[in-house]
């Protein structure tokens, strides 16, 4: 079903491409030992699925057989499914180029608990009510159950659940945005409690988008899903650069962007937080195996350092040079 052998070429060349933003080449890494991941999988959260539709007599139909799926409870739509499961794969194809195609993101044969499913609700009805359903079952806690039923979906391990009014909206870029903070998600977890910094996700995240939705970014905020912020129609290049040029007090430092949570953040940040990861990102390089620096950037942050001081630890860069590399490319070749 998925018409990968093609497309995947060609989007793992654009990728690879942009590896070369900048050209610089950092520090070698020294060798050092780390606990083997544990294995994230997905079976309980689809076992909770089955038991909920049965409750509800909703019936459940998947869709893909690679290693990014949708679950359809109830009837519901997901429009361009098939397309939009083959942008998720190749996104998890971009990441393993980024980590040095260690199978890291996507093995070869991916087992079965292992899959990410987009498991998507047919109305806001069935959504409230499965949140309702994990909290009385005790299967998770949430910190804000009103809100979390506000938004459009949220994530279990390997699993993201949305309602089928937003996939209907951007149902290309959900996809993009599923396969990529589903994986790193994964990643994290496997290694210990650390979460994944927001500049990591949200940059990961931003980027496969721009790189596999024509260009244009649209993010699962609050804001976006009511329109109140504009769709990025070519990227965030040109904005971060007028940031900067105009000495805008709102432009900050490296530093602050790998600080920075996503509490109630206005888009102009996200835009360099965007940006500021595509750097870094580029500053690490594409080296296949186990000493690409991208992949020890993740396996850094993972075991608990700080996102600065990783990227101290990992490509030898700090602030202020570091902040002044970025401005300088955000206004040159990350403007374009």
């Amino acid at each position: 079903m998925l018409r990968l052998h093609v497309t995947c070429l060609l989007v793992l060349a654009s990728l690879i491409a942009a590896g070369e933003i900048p050209k610089e080449e950092a520090p070698a890494l020294p060798a050092a030992a780390t606990p083997a991941p544990q294995r994230v999988v997905n079976t309980g959260w689809l076992k909770a699925v089955e038991t909920f539709a049965q409750s509800r007599g909703m019936a459940v139909a998947d869709v893909g057989a690679g290693p990014i799926r949708a679950r359809l409870l109830g009837g519901a739509a997901y429009p361009e499914v098939e397309k939009a499961l083959e942008l998720g794969c190749q996104t998890l194809q971009g990441l393993e180029v980024w980590s040095g195609k260690n199978s890291v993101f996507l093995a070869e044969k991916p087992a079965e608990d292992e899959i990410l499913w987009l498991v998507v609700f047919p109305t806001a009805d069935a959504y409230t009510g499965w949140i309702d359903f994990l909290q009385a079952k005790k299967i998770t806690a949430f910190t804000d159950a009103g809100l979390t039923k506000k938004t459009s979906g949220f994530p279990g391990a390997r699993t993201l659940f949305v309602k089928a009014e937003a996939v209907k909206l951007i149902p290309l870029h959900y996809a993009v945005y599923g396969a990529s903070c589903l994986s790193l998600d994964a990643f994290y977890a496997a290694r210990g409690k650390n979460r994944t910094p927001p500049w990591i996700r949200e940059g990961c995240l931003s980027e496969m988008q721009r790189l596999l939705c024509g260009g244009t970014i649209r993010s699962t905020t609050i804001a976006y899903e009511l329109g109140t912020e504009p769709v990025l129609a070519e990227g965030w290049g040109k904005e971060v650069a007028k940031l900067i040029r105009s000495n805008d007090k709102r432009a900050v430092s490296m530093s602050e962007i790998m600080r920075t949570s996503l509490d109630a953040l206005a888009p102009v940040y996200y835009y360099q937080m965007w940006s500021g990861f595509t750097y870094v990102r580029g500053l690490c390089g594409a080296t296949k195996g186990p000493k690409n620096k991208f992949l020890a950037l993740l396996e850094a942050t993972a075991a608990g350092t700080a996102s600065d001081s990783a990227v101290k630890q990992v490509l030898g860069r700090v602030d202020p040079a570091l902040s002044g590399g970025w401005r300088e490319w955000a206004m040159t070749t990350g403007a374009k």
